[in-house]
């Protein structure tokens, strides 16, 4: 028999957090902009 819970509570470890955000901040806009410029170069 299982029991689901409607919302577990996991405690931040390995500091990811903090990586994925460094990560998004520096690479976010330059991944964004090339995606928006081949999407605009292929539209019809």
């Amino acid at each position: 028999m299982y029991l689901f819970a409607d919302r577990v509570e996991i405690k931040p470890r390995f500091g990811f957090m903090d990586t994925v955000r460094e990560v998004v901040e520096a690479r976010f806009q330059e991944n964004f902009n090339d995606a928006l410029r081949e999407a605009l170069s292929t539209a019809r």
